[in-house]
């Protein structure tokens, strides 16, 4: 849990918040060296944050069949590009 002064809140409470809501971030409030508060998300929000989303990625393997089968079906796709030549 990452430690937050009360003056660093006052000075931009929105950052705070867009961290607890976006990243799941825990923050304790301190006052004079004191803890004093923590803000921390009040409930799963079911978007994942960018660190558990590479965390998950990173522990993926590439699926050789997946791929066999996806370029079949360029192969297949005879569509150009509509952008082409405007």
């Amino acid at each position: 849990m990452q430690q937050l002064t009360l003056a660093q809140l006052r000075q931009n409470p929105s950052a705070a918040l867009r961290a607890v809501e976006m990243e799941g971030a825990e923050f304790q409030i301190t006052n004079h060296g004191r803890p004093v508060a923590r803000l921390v998300p009040i409930a799963p929000t079911g978007i994942a944050s960018a660190a558990a989303t590479a965390a998950l990625m990173a522990s993926l393997h590439p699926n050789p069949e997946w791929a066999a089968e996806l370029e079949a079906e360029r192969a297949l796709d005879s569509s150009k590009d509509p952008w082409e030549g405007l």
